[in-house]
């Protein structure tokens, strides 16, 4: 493992890494694909996010002047109607690496146009949007359900100011092909009433909450929406009357945005709203002609139409939260379950998920806290809670909340994923934007104080950040925790919903750098790591939490010698299968391998850990291995030298090389030195290695010569004597 750390330098993320191989790739857990500004010139704020295709990211937001970044495929390549407090639908998808736009278009009409949910369904290959709008001329396709716009009660969308909408405002829903991003399908989807904006009182708590609701995709590309409507005239067969000012609709359509299958309102006397649905994407109407959808959200009725045996009969008062499972079928929703959900204060369900098994679970709000069931992780007393029901809603399972236990709401949800391991993710924003916006009920909003794990991706916050939070099955430990988030603006978002995909990946939207500031952190190559803008830009990010996290060391030093086996360590998080590369053509499964290497050298050592559970993404760990030679030293031999001659002494080894003794060398601590003795001398050759020491000797003979010539000098012409050499070695 590595050691890092995480810092801001500037806008730009930086991982600050301790020592590690730099030719080997690093491997962080969890970790952050990308983060960057969607780069429009013009003030827009980040409402809604979904996974898209390949892993990229779909990002929707509210423009309010020109300047947004579009692709020459777009369906509308500019807005031409600008003015102030007019807001204007604008999608985007980042590829999956942040670093390219793959598409990007405005949508919308001459009024206000506000998307509040995203989804992909790679089986059906198609993006799917919710939304609302009062634009007459909103651009639907033919065939459409509802091809204008309802006329109803002048309304006005707050979301950047006040922004009047003359003839009242209705939902709309929308689909996208995920190969081309053309417009396959869109229709308005509304009465006389006010639909799609949470407008009642008491419910809207935290800032944007207007502009909550969801969509989700279910068997056979089916669209299905959670929102509100104070509307009587829908036209939905088989729906109970229209009972107060504001009242939960639900509704589901063909995938092609023709035909209305079912809906239905749902509340008391009081206002009601669903912020949220969760459909079985595997069921579908088949021969029982019905299909399981769970719904979740908010009310201040105390007569809600909830049938006998759920655990909370009544409402407890003031504001409350609801959750219900309806079962759909061809002009029928019907509640087969249903309960409330909270205690005296104020509670809301935002978002529901179910398990494999089928369990229900609610993501939402309590001021004051909820009780602690179970045996879970808990910081009792905090405003966040997670509630896994029993499949009939007669019971819960267990029950948590999360958070700094001071009895205030600290983050408004934006996500949430129950994996087929049940594993449970998080998302959400809290601080300064929602304290200061949103009403009473989350005036404490903060981040500051919220648990973290060891080794988050952030540390710190400013108290207006992102948090997010994995916790194991049935709660029982919190598994990572970090915030996320620039250290001066205010980030935040503007109502909407993001996603996890299946695999526990959050893509998230957010309103980032308000003010014109450029502090939201981003990654290198984003597409935009700057906010150009003079106020907000759309901010986006992918963070990976939902897999393994590879962990390995050796026990042993830093370097081994030949012939030392080596111990490996594993350290990985949640049941896995191995996968070793020793970097020597050997490979083992075992979870704690111990290898003997057969050569010298720095191995480069791989593991890859798969879940065995096939929940998590696998994930891969590297580490280095250097095995140090032992000390070898040789010479090549040198033959006699006259006295006065010089010659090379070559030796060689596996580590530091000295020689001695220094008489006779011009240099005694270099391989080859050269050497000219007087007299006949040994030299040693001493070789040094992380693993001892050896040494090797040579001698370098040196021969006298000696000479001498005859005293007779002189021979007479003609004669022939013969001349000898003598030496004292008959090697010389």
């Amino acid at each position: 493992t590595v050691a890092c750390s995480y810092s801001l330098d500037g806008n730009t993320i930086k991982l600050n890494v301790g020592d590690h191989q730099p030719d080997l790739p690093l491997v962080l857990d969890p970790e952050i694909t990308f983060s960057t500004f969607v780069g429009s010139t013009g003030d827009n704020f980040g409402t809604t996010a979904s996974n898209g295709p390949d892993g990229s990211l779909v990002g929707g937001t509210v423009a309010f002047a020109p300047g947004y970044p579009t692709t020459p495929d777009a369906i509308q390549a500019t807005m031409g109607v600008f003015s102030d407090g007019v807001s204007h639908m604008a999608l985007t998808v980042f590829s999956p690496d942040g670093s390219a736009l793959l598409y990007s278009t405005y949508l919308g009409g001459s009024h206000a146009d506000i998307p509040h949910s995203l989804a992909y369904n790679s089986d059906w290959g198609r993006i799917a949007l919710f939304g609302t709008t009062g634009s007459s001329n909103f651009p639907v396709t033919a065939g459409a359900y509802q091809s204008n716009l309802a006329s109803g009660p002048p309304s006005d969308i707050t979301i950047y100011g006040v922004d009047p909408q003359p003839n009242g405002v209705d939902c709309i829903l929308a689909t996208f092909d995920a190969v081309d991003f053309t417009l396959e399908a869109a229709t308005y989807f509304g009465g006389s009433g006010i639909d799609g904006v949470n407008s009642a009182s008491g419910l809207r708590a935290n800032f944007g909450d207007f502009y909550r609701g969801q969509i989700d995709i279910g068997p056979e590309g089916t669209l299905w929406i959670a929102t509100t409507t104070t509307s009587t005239d829908l036209n939905l067969p088989g729906s109970p009357a229209h009972a107060g000012a504001f009242d939960a609709l639900i509704a589901g359509f063909d995938a092609d945005l023709n035909t209305l299958i079912c809906g239905r309102t749902f509340g008391g006397t009081g206002s009601d709203a669903a912020y949220c649905l969760e459909v079985a994407p595997d069921n579908s109407f088949g021969t029982l002609n019905n299909l399981d959808v769970i719904v979740g959200g908010g009310t201040l009725s105390n007569d809600l139409p909830l049938p006998i045996g759920g655990i909370q009969p009544t409402n407890a008062g003031y504001v409350e939260g609801w959750i219900t499972r309806m079962t759909a079928s061809p002009d029928d929703i019907t509640v087969q379950f249903g309960t409330y959900h909270g205690l005296a204060d104020y509670d809301q369900v935002y978002f529901v998920q179910r398990d494999a098994s089928g369990r229900p679970y609610a993501y939402g709000q309590a001021r004051t806290g909820m009780p602690i069931l179970g045996d879970v992780y808990a910081n009792p007393g905090s405003g966040q809670y997670i509630t896994c029901f029993i499949e009939d809603l007669s019971d819960i399972a267990w029950q948590t909340t999360l958070g700094t236990g001071s009895g205030n709401i600290d983050i408004s949800p934006t996500a949430f994923l129950v994996s087929e391991c049940e594993q449970v993710y998080i998302s959400g924003w809290g601080g300064q934007t929602n304290a200061n916006s949103g009403t009473p009920d989350v005036a404490g909003s903060t981040t500051f104080g919220l648990p973290l794990t060891d080794s988050p991706f952030q540390a710190s916050t400013d108290g207006s950040d992102f948090y997010l939070a994995v916790l194991s099955p049935n709660a029982t430990d919190l598994v990572y925790a970090t915030y996320f988030g620039g250290p001066f603006a205010n980030e935040h978002v503007d109502g909407g919903s993001s996603r996890f995909d299946p695999n526990g990946t959050v893509y998230q939207s957010v309103c980032a750098g308000c003010g014109g500031m450029n502090d939201f952190p981003s990654t290198d190559n984003a597409w935009s790591p700057n906010n150009p803008s003079p106020n907000c830009n759309m901010g986006v990010f992918k963070f990976e939490l939902g897999k393994l996290n590879a962990n390995i060391d050796i026990d042993g030093p830093d370097q081994f010698c030949q012939g030392d086996s080596v111990q490996f360590d594993n350290f990985t998080s949640g049941p896995a299968a191995f996968t070793w590369d020793f970097g020597d053509a050997t490979f083992s499964n075992e979870p704690e391998p111990l290898h003997l290497y057969g050569l010298n050298g720095t191995f480069e050592v791989e593991v890859i850990a798969q879940d065995t559970t096939g929940c998590l993404a696998a994930d891969t760990a590297y580490v280095t291995v250097t095995i140090a030679p032992n000390a070898d030293p040789q010479i090549i031999p040198v033959g006699p030298l006259c006295s006065g001659e010089d010659a090379t002494l070559q030796g060689s080894g596996n580590g530091d090389l000295s020689w001695s003794p220094a008489n006779g060398l011009n240099d005694p601590n270099i391989d080859n030195p050269t050497v000219n003795p007087t007299t006949t001398t040994t030299y040693t050759l001493t070789d040094v290695t992380l693993c001892g020491a050896a040494s090797a000797d040579i001698t370098v003979e040196v021969v006298e010569m000696a000479t001498s010539a005859s005293s007779n000098t002189q021979i007479c012409l003609g004669d022939v004597t013969p001349l000898a050499i003598t030496s004292p070695s008959p090697n010389a």
